[in-house]
This record gives structure tokens, C-alpha cells and sequence, in this order.
């Protein structure tokens, strides 16, 4: 069953409980200082960042590369 919830949970573009408040709660009970926090946020948005440039980037290549002279939207 967790990975029927974890896909759908994917897919459907949910947050998991978590993923969002588990930091927030140690951070708020001081076992985790702020700059930890800061810290971690920060790397999980440059590597959300990078990840969603790079599936732009592979995503526009493919269909560019796909479609006749390299004209956008063409119909498959």
C-alpha cells in the first residue's frame, strides 16, 4: 500500500506531510539550529532547480528533434 500512496501521491503532485514539516518541527523544538535549515532548503531548491532545467531542456529537445524542420507543436 505505501507504494500505491507514494505513487499517487507523485503523480497527483501532492506534498508529503513529511517532507514539508518534519524539519520545521525539529527546528522548532531546537534540535536542528536555523542555519541547518537554510541549509538544507537551499539544497533541495537548487537541486529542484536544476532538475526542472534539465527536464525543460530534454523535454524541448526531444520534440524538436522530432518534428519535421524543427517546427514547434507539430502533430505526431
Amino acid at each position: 500500500m505505501f507504494c500505491l500512496g507514494l505513487v499517487i501521491v507523485l503523480i497527483g503532485g501532492a506534498e508529503l506531510f513529511t517532507s514539508n514539516n518534519l524539519i520545521v518541527m525539529a527546528w522548532a523544538s531546537g534540535k536542528v539550529s536555523t542555519k541547518d535549515v537554510m541549509r538544507n532548503w537551499m539544497i533541495v531548491y537548487c537541486g529542484n532547480f536544476v532538475g526542472s532545467v534539465g527536464l525543460v531542456v530534454w523535454s524541448s529537445s526531444r520534440i524538436i528533434l522530432t518534428c519535421k524542420g524543427g517546427a514547434l507543436g507539430c502533430r505526431y
